[in-house]
Parts: C-alpha cells; structure tokens; sequence
C-alpha cells in the first residue's frame, strides 16, 4: 500500500515536472519564435503608423493654417454686390497746373468693348494657349500650376515663376480691382498688385474662385479680353487692334492675333512700335504653344511665324493739344522715361509748378514782341523760374506747337552773346581778381598768340570802370577780364552755376561763343536774388495714381555757397546799372509804360544779330528771353537755320518783352508767396518775403548728366577764332547815348567805400595754337558747409479762388508747400459752401 502510494505520489511528481519542463520549453520556443518571425513586421507596422499619424498631423495642420488664412483674407474680400457689379473704366492720367488748372487729359483707348462672339476664335485660342492652357478645366485656380511654380521657386531664390490663370489675371487688373473697392483705401487692391508676394496670391486665388462660382467660363473670358492692357494706351482686344493694326478685331489673322495675345505679358517690352524684334519673338512663342495645344497645324504655325505685320501709325500724345504744350510735353517726356511709356496712361494726377496765368502771360508777351521787333524776327522762347524754390512758372518753348515741337527752352543750344558775362564778371570777382570799380582800357585788344590780327575791338576807346563797362556791355573788357581769370576758370564758374552744355577753352567764349541752353541760363542767373544759393528748376510736385497713393513727391532741391555774398552785391549792382542807363533799359521800363520794381539783368546780342536775349530777376521771378530769326529746311530730315536779323538786338527786341511779362507776372506770383517758404540766406530787398525762420527742407539730388569731355589740363586756353575771322560781337545799340566820360556810380556800395582796385592790364604771350582741342568738362557739384535743416513743411489743398484750405465744395484747388505754423493759420473756405441738404 504505501509503495502504491509512493509510486502515484513519484508519478504525480513526474507528471507534473513533465508539464512544467514541456510548459517552459514551449514558452521559449513560442519567444524564440515571435523574436525570429514577427520583430520586422511589427517594425514595418509601427513605421506605417507614425507616418500615417504625421501625415494626418500635417493635414490637420494645414487644415487649420488655411482656415486661419481663409478667415484673414475673406474678411477683405468684396462681397457678391461688388463682383458683380458694372466694371470701372480706365481712369485717364491729368496734368494740372499749380493753381489748379487741368493742361491735359491722356485718355486711354479703351471702352470699345465686344461680345466674345466678336473676338476671333484665333484670339481666344492663342490667348488660351500662352496664357491659361487649362482655363477650361480649373476652377479658378490651376492646382498644377500652382504645384509646378512651387517646385521651381524652391529650386531657386525668391519668387521667380507664377501661376496665375486668366481668372486670377482679370480681378489683377486695376480697372477690375477699383469695382472691387470703391473706397480708395490705401489696401485699395486688396493687395492684387503686381507684387510678387504670397499674400497676393491668395487674395487672388480667393477672389478667382468667387468669381467662377458667378461667372460662366465664356463671360470671365470676354471680360477679360476686353479689359486687359495691350500697351500704348489701349485697354480690350478691340482697342488694341485698332491701335497696332487700324482695324476691328474680327479682322485679324492668325499671327496678328498671336502677337497681341503676347502682349499682356509685359505691354512695354513687348509693343510692336518700339520693340518689334522682342514682339516677333513673343508671338512665334504664342504661336508654338498654339501647335502644342492643337489649336492650329504645324503648317499654320510656320506662315504664321513668317508673316511680316503691318502696323498702323503709331499713336502720340503729342499729337493732342494741351494747355502750355510745350511744358506739358516736357514733363510727360520725364515721366515716360523715368516710369515707360504704359506709365502715362494708368490714371495717373501729375501736379506741377507750372501757374497758368503766369503762363499765358508769357505767351502773350513773346507773340506781340515778336510782332513788334520789325526785323525779320519770327521765333522765340522764355522760361521764368521761381527764386526760392526753383519752380518752372511759365515755359514757352517756341510760336507755334502745332508747327514745331521743337522745345527751344530744353532742347535748344543757342550762343547767348553777352549775356555769357555774368559768368566772367562771377569769376573775376569771387576769385578777388577784380572788384566792380575797378577799369580797364575799352579799346582793341589782340587774342594772344594770334597771328592774324584777330581780337575784339573796343567801342568808346576810353577807359571804363566794370559797372559802366558792364552796363554798356563793353567786349574787349570783357575778354581782357577773362584772360587774367583765365578762360578755363571761367568756364569752371559757369558750370558751377548752371550751364550743362560743353564750352569751348578759348576767349570768345566769353562773349558768347558757346552754346547754352535758356533753362540752364535762367537758373544760372537766380544765383544772384538768391544771394549765391540755386534752387534746381523744377517742373513736377508731386504724382499720384488712379485711386490716390502717392507715387512721388519733390521739394526743392537748394545748393548754397555758390558764389560769395560779395560777389553777388557786385553782380547786383552791375546788372541793376545794365537796366537803369546801359542797354537793358527797356527791360526797367518808364513811367509811361510802367516800371518792373527791383528789376537786373543783362543783354545779349550775337554776330549779325542771329540770337538776341534778355535774362533778368525780379527777388521773386528769374526769367531768360531769347529771339531769333528761323527757317525750316529739308524735307525728309528737318534743320533749323538761323538767319541775320538786321538792327535786332537783346535791348531793343527782348527786353521789352521782359519788361511786359513781368510787369504783369511779378505781381501774380507775389500772390503765392505768402504760402512759399522762404529759402534765401540773405534776401534782397523784397518787402514780400517771408520771415527768415521759414525755410524748408533742403534736398539734394545727384547733378544730372552734362554733355561734356574731360577736361584739358592747364588754365590758360588758346584762342580759337572761327576760319572766317568773325568773332562773336555784342553790338552797340544805336539808340545808346555814349557813355560819359567820369565813370557813373549811380548805386553806392553796402559799405559805402569803393573796393580798392586790383588786377594789372594783361600782357599777351604767344600762344603755341590757334585751336582748342577739347571742351571743359562742369565739374561734379562740390560739397557745401553743414546747413541748418528746418521742419519740413507739410501739403495743403488751398481753394484757388479764396486763398483758404480747400474743402469738399471748393471747384478748384491746389496744393501749396507751407510750414506746420502757416498751414495751422489757413481756415476753411468760407466762400464755397455745401448746397441745401448737404453736409461736408
């Protein structure tokens, strides 16, 4: 019994050590086998989840950030009342003067709109192919475009490839965004510049698919091709086949079709009349993508390409008629070089310093001066400037715009004669070679080293002191003058004070015989009522584009320390003698005919009385007149020729014409003074000025290139008389009295003391040539001491009738430049007020 029992009891043991052995040796085999079997599988899974989890974090990310970007830009979005409203026409650019007179209108060549069942299939297609290839097909936005430019702008630096479709394009135009937002706000275009920035995009993405949600495919396109800008003015497929082919759009063949499609691109690079090799290139691009797309054949594409386009006559604004043409021309030119010619006709404000009363004062003076010279005179020109601020007033570059655009104010380059000595007198006395007393003999004086006997002959043989020899416009003192300073010093001083063009190195150019242009003589001459200071000549104030942003602004730009504060006192003096009993008395006037109070200035006659001139000031206004006798030959390629004007000269035909414009324009300018800051450091006698503590801010801007070679070196220059012996003479005025004999000082000196003589009569050493070699270069603007910099004056619109802030009711107005003080003192117009029921 009990070894039964000891034999279950060992079996049981067995049994169960059997189970545990077989139970672990299982469990390590079932580990041995989830290590061997299921380890990559497991791996593999847990790396499809992580990846599957960031996946869809990345998604709920993106989700999130474009729910956050939608929420930011649909609140600026227009609703549907805005998209669907009428679109705005084109704004027209305007240039107006400074007391608020419209001088022209550029009006674009659009609003001649068409059904697409009017546009060619070839336009549609061949825009369709170089511009949106999937128009049809998207919704607004091209996703694969999108994608495309995303992987080409990584691959790069910045933003460098777009994907805008024609949707996008459309509500990017600026007629477009204007019926987006009537307002006017600085965001005005909800960011849909031309700007390649994200930001735009997605305003445009959004405001795309908007559009396509209201909108079929056919009326996006037809808005579109009426719409977009084909360059040189002309808005819509319609306008711009009358503008490049002078027929209606329906009219056009394939490769005409194909090269206006390439336009909207870039409108100025690529418009046939001024580029026609990059337009060809452009459309043959058009027409390949037209092949690509299967819109035409091969066979079609190669005529296409071959085709040589017929262009209509270019447009030209020039061809309209504005108020004061040739100033407004000449701005228009600034600005279409500075911005491109497309620039003009974006709806643009141009303010200028033009004041149209002064302007027509000036025409009306020149045409019955002109009529009056009985001396075969028939063209003329005159510009006035603005002293302190260097504002063009009135510019009259020829009789007739209609017969001649030739700007003889900007463009023409013309000997001045005498009036050239203003330049030689500046250098004589601000180097201290002489003083205004002092006198050399008026009596024949040889060129140096000229073996021809050639010189400058005297008129009185007398000696003179440099007030009378100015007055009279003596020239063999003038040369002699000259030659002591040195003729390169001479021309040094006249490009210091204005004069761009080239001048010649030799001594009679210092009675005129290089050319200067009448703006560069006229600011030179505003030296002297500046008291050595020079504002630059200024056309434009300020630029503002179709919906209000101000695109530029200029304040005047003042050089100072021209010329010493001795120098101009002389210079004064000197040139108020030339009005008071020398040849300029005309430009002075009498009791009779009214007298020009403060009035200087100087004469100029050329050999055989070709070119006469008057250029004087006023403490307010700096005008140059210049007449001369022209005719017009040649055919194919127009010339000027100046001929003789027998018994003409700067005192007798000029001056009185100086003296008629400005009898009526100083006072018209004294009426605006009040609201321009003062910038002169020492005025002159002027009991209109502002007080002293009132100056504005002095910019300076880099000095604008000069038609010039470099310098030669040495300072004194050889002669260089003509090869006929002419020198350029400043006749004597047959009407003159002779001078007296005791040297007449009507003007004491501000010290009452005469300035001691100083100089010796020249000798005349041989020169080694007869002929100069180069002309002097102007030298680079030279740095000015430290100027105190007073606050800027600030903008405000002005009524033009009261004189008052300008409110909503006003007709018209202006913007002046005042100081904070000035400007808190203006009150709102008073004369002009609401209507019944209506409210400012």
């Amino acid at each position: 019994m009990t070894g039964d029992v000891h034999l279950a009891y060992n079996g049981s043991m067995a049994n169960r050590t059997s189970r545990l052995n077989a139970s672990t040796s299982g469990s390590r085999a079932r580990a041995r086998r989830t290590v061997t079997v299921s380890s990559p599988k497991k791996r593999i899974k847990n790396l499809f989840a992580l990846a599957a989890l960031g996946l869809l974090t990345l998604a709920a990310l993106g989700l999130v950030a474009f729910l956050v970007v939608f929420w930011r830009f649909s609140a600026e979005l227009p609703g549907i009342e805005a998209v669907t409203a009428e679109i705005k026409g084109p704004v027209p650019t305007t240039v107006v003067s400074e007391d608020g007179v419209l001088l022209a209108k550029l009006d674009v060549v659009n609003q001649q709109p068409v059904t697409l069942d009017q546009i060619p299939k070839n336009v549609i297609n061949a825009t369709v192919s170089i511009e949106d290839h999937r128009f049809w097909d998207h919704p607004g936005i091209d996703i694969q475009g999108i994608g495309r430019a995303v992987v080409a702008n990584l691959r790069g630096s910045g933003l460098h490839q777009g994907a805008s479709t024609l949707t996008q394009q459309f509500v990017r135009q600026p007629e477009v965004s204007r019926s987006l937002n009537p307002t006017g706000s600085q965001d005005n275009r909800f960011g849909l510049s031309g700007d390649k920035k994200y930001s735009r995009k997605i305003r445009e993405a959004l405001i795309a698919l908007r559009i396509e949600q209201i909108y079929s495919k056919k009326e996006i396109l037809q808005l579109y091709l009426n719409n977009v800008y084909y360059g040189s003015g002309a808005y819509g497929v319609e306008a711009a086949s009358q503008t490049y082919f002078g027929k209606s759009a329906e009219h056009l063949t394939l490769a005409e079709a194909a090269l206006l499609a390439g336009l909207p691109q870039r409108p100025s690079r690529f418009t046939p009349f001024d580029h026609l090799k990059a337009a060809l290139k452009r459309r043959d691009e058009v027409l390949t993508a037209m092949q690509t797309y299967r819109y035409i054949s091969p066979t079609d594409c190669e005529e296409a390409k071959a085709e040589t386009p017929k262009l209509a006559p270019q447009p030209d604004h020039k061809l309209q008629m504005f108020k004061a043409p040739y100033f407004t021309s000449y701005i228009l030119e600034q600005i279409r070089r500075k911005y491109g010619q497309d620039y003009l006709y974006s709806g643009l404000r141009i303010e200028t310093t033009l004041n149209f009363k002064i302007q027509k004062m000036a025409e009306q003076a020149l045409e019955q001066g002109i009529r009056n010279a009985n001396n075969g005179a028939n063209q003329g020109a005159v510009v006035s400037l603005d002293n302190k601020t260097g504002y063009i007033r009135a510019m009259v570059g020829g009789r007739n715009y209609r017969a001649s655009r030739y700007n003889a104010v900007t463009q023409g380059r013309r000997q001045p004669g005498s009036a050239f000595k203003a330049f030689v007198y500046s250098a004589a006395f601000d180097t201290d070679t002489y003083k205004l007393d002092d006198s050399l003999p008026d009596t024949y004086f040889a060129y140096p080293g000229d073996t021809k006997h050639r010189g400058v002959k005297g008129e009185t043989d007398r000696t003179l002191d440099f007030t009378t020899a100015i007055a009279k416009s003596s020239n063999s003192i003038a040369v002699q003058v000259a030659y002591k300073v040195g003729i390169r010093k001479v021309i040094e001083y006249a490009h210091r004070m204005g004069i761009t063009t080239r001048l010649d190195p030799y001594l009679p150019t210092a009675i005129g015989a290089s050319s200067v242009r009448p703006l560069d003589i006229c600011s030179a001459y505003s030296i002297f009522p500046m008291n050595g200071s020079r504002a630059h000549p200024m056309a434009v104030v300020r630029i503002t584009d179709g919906n209000g942003n101000l695109i530029e602004e200029n304040t005047p730009d003042i050089e100072t320390n021209i010329l010493k504060q001795s120098t101009v006192d002389q210079m004064n003096k000197a040139f108020d003698a030339v009005v008071q009993y020398g040849t300029g008395v005309a430009a002075r006037g009498s009791e009779a005919t009214g007298i020009v109070e403060n009035a200087r200035g100087k004469t100029g006659t050329t050999n055989d009385s070709r070119d006469v001139w008057f250029v004087g000031y006023t403490p307010e206004l700096t005008t140059a007149i210049w007449v001369a006798n022209t005719k017009v030959t040649g055919k194919k390629t127009k010339r000027y020729v100046y001929r003789e004007m027998p018994g003409a000269f700067g005192g007798t035909v000029c001056a009185p014409i100086w003296h008629d414009f400005m009898l009526k324009a100083v006072p018209e300018e004294r009426k605006f003074r009040p609201l321009v800051t003062d910038a002169i450091p020492k005025p002159m006698e002027d009991p209109n000025q502002a007080t002293p503590e009132e100056k504005p801010r002095i910019h300076r801007v880099k000095k604008r290139p000069t038609e010039v070679k470099p310098p030669l070196t040495g300072d004194k220059a050889p002669v260089n008389p003509d090869d006929s012996g002419a020198m350029p003479q400043e006749p004597t005025d047959p009407g003159e009295t002779a001078p007296p004999t005791t040297p007449v000082d009507p003007l004491p000196t501000d010290n009452g003391s005469a300035p001691s003589r100083g100089g010796a009569e020249p000798t005349a050493p041989v020169a080694p040539s007869l002929r100069a070699s180069a002309p002097v270069t102007p030298p680079l603007r030279t740095s000015a001491p430290p100027r105190t910099i007073q606050p800027e004056p600030v903008s405000v619109r002005v009524c033009v009738e009261s004189g008052q802030r300008a409110g909503k009711w006003c007709p018209s107005s202006k913007t002046v430049r005042v100081t904070p003080a000035e400007a808190a003192k203006l009150h709102r117009c008073s004369l002009h007020r609401p209507p019944p029921g209506e409210t400012e």
